[in-house]
C-alpha cells in the first residue's frame, strides 16, 4: 500500500525537529562550558533561550496542523512565530540595552500578577522580581524598579 503524504511529511520533519533540538542543546552546552557557566548577559540570554524553545514548539505545532490537513488554522501560530522573531530582534538590537530588555521580557508576567493571590504568593513573586533586578547593572535597577512598581 502506498504511504500517505502526511506520513512522508512527518518522516521528513520529525528528524529535522529532533536534530534542531539536539543542535540547540549542544550549542547551549558549548557556550556554557566556554563561559564557565557564567553568561555575560544572563537575563537577555534567558529570554533568548525561552524564545528559542517557544519557536521550536510553535513550529512543531504548525507542522502538525499542516500535516493533518488544517493548514488554514496555522495562521495565528505563524503570527506568533513572527512575534517571537521580533522579540528576539528587539532584545539583541542594542547590547547596552539587552539585559534590561531581557528583564522586561522575562519579568513582565510577574508584574501583571504581582497583586494576585494571597500574601505568600505575592511575596514570592516580589522575591522573583527583586532577584531579577539584582542581576541588572546598578543604573538599570532603578529603571527596572520603575517599570515593575509604577
Amino acid at each position: 500500500m502506498e504511504s500517505s503524504k502526511t506520513e512522508v511529511i512527518d518522516a521528513i520533519f520529525s528528524p529535522l525537529h529532533f536534530n534542531a533540538s539536539q543542535y540547540a542543546v549542544a550549542v547551549n552546552a558549548t557556550v556554557s562550558t566556554q563561559l564557565s557557566g557564567k553568561h555575560p548577559f544572563p537575563l537577555a540570554g534567558g529570554a533568548l533561550y525561552r524564545l528559542g524553545a517557544d519557536t521550536v514548539a510553535f513550529h512543531e505545532a504548525v507542522v502538525a496542523l499542516c500535516v493533518t490537513g488544517w493548514v488554514s488554522c496555522s495562521a495565528p501560530l505563524l503570527r506568533t512565530l513572527l512575534d517571537l522573531l521580533l522579540s528576539t530582534a528587539i532584545i539583541v538590537e542594542r547590547p547596552d540595552e539587552a539585559e534590561m530588555r531581557g528583564f522586561r521580557f522575562t519579568h513582565y508576567w510577574l508584574k501583571a500578577m504581582l497583586f494576585e493571590g494571597d500574601g505568600e504568593a505575592q511575596q514570592s513573586k516580589r522575591q522573583q522580581i527583586e532577584a531579577g533586578m539584582a542581576r541588572l547593572a546598578e543604573p538599570d535597577q532603578e529603571r527596572a524598579r520603575r517599570f515593575i512598581f509604577k
